[in-house]
C-alpha cells in the first residue's frame, strides 16, 4: 500500500466532516465588485452554496447563473459589476482539507508510527499490518489541526451529526481522547504482536 492509496481511504473516512458557514459577510476582493472573496477556501461540491445580496437590509438570493464559484479559492464572481453598497452573503460548506494538507499528514503519521511502534516502514510499499494505525493517526491529527479554526464557523459536521459552535471545541476534545485510545490499542498490538520488521 502507497501513501496515495492511504489517501483514498482517508479521504473517505474524513467525507463525512465539514464545517457550515452561515451568513459569512463576503468581502470585495477589489473595487471593481466582480470578484467577492470568503474567509474559507476550498468549499465543498454538495451541498451548494447560498448566495445572496442584501441591499437596505433587504436580502433577496442570487442565482447560480449571475456568478461562477471557484471552491478552490473561496471566492465568486459576478458576470456583471454589484454596487458599492451591496452586501454579498454566503453560506456554503467547507471541505477541512486538501489533498496536500492530508498527503502531508499521512507521510507524517508514517513517520509517528515507526517511532511508536519501532518498526521498519517503507514508505514505498507499507504493509497492511501498519496502514489502519497510520490512517488513525492521521485522522487524530486531522481533528487536532481543526479544533480551534472550526470556531469560526456557525457549525460542523461529522458522520451527519451537527456540533453547534458553541459544543465543538469540547466534542472535538472527546472525539480525540476516543480516536487516540483506539489508535494506542493498534500500535500496542503491533508493537507487542507484530515480531516483523522490528528496528534493532
Amino acid at each position: 500500500m502507497t501513501i496515495a492509496d492511504m489517501l483514498v481511504i482517508l479521504k473517505e473516512r474524513l467525507s463525512k466532516f465539514t464545517c457550515s458557514a452561515v451568513n459569512e459577510q463576503l468581502i470585495p476582493h477589489d473595487v471593481t465588485y466582480l470578484r467577492y472573496d470568503a474567509y474559507a477556501k476550498n468549499w465543498a461540491d454538495y451541498p451548494a452554496e447560498r448566495i445572496r445580496v442584501s441591499v437596505g437590509g433587504v436580502e433577496t438570493l442570487i442565482f447560480p447563473t449571475a456568478y461562477t464559484v471557484n471552491s478552490a479559492g473561496g471566492y465568486i464572481t459576478f458576470s456583471v459589476a454589484r454596487l458599492s453598497t451591496d452586501i454579498i452573503i454566503a453560506d456554503y460548506q467547507k471541505k477541512p482539507f486538501t489533498d496536500a494538507e492530508l498527503t502531508s499528514m499521512l507521510e507524517s503519521a508514517v513517520k509517528q508510527v515507526r517511532v511508536l511502534t519501532f518498526h521498519r516502514i517503507d514508505d514505498l510499499n507499507i504493509s497492511v499490518n501498519y496502514s489502519e494505525a497510520i490512517i488513525k493517526r492521521a485522522i487524530v491529527t486531522a481533528l487536532r489541526e481543526i479544533q480551534y479554526p472550526t470556531t469560526k464557523y456557525f457549525a460542523i459536521n461529522i458522520g451527519g451529526r451537527s456540533i453547534d459552535k458553541s459544543q465543538q471545541v469540547t466534542q472535538i476534545e472527546a472525539l480525540l481522547t476516543s480516536s487516540e485510545a483506539d489508535l494506542m490499542k493498534d500500535i500496542n498490538a503491533i508493537r507487542y504482536f507484530d515480531k516483523t520488521d522490528i528496528l534493532t
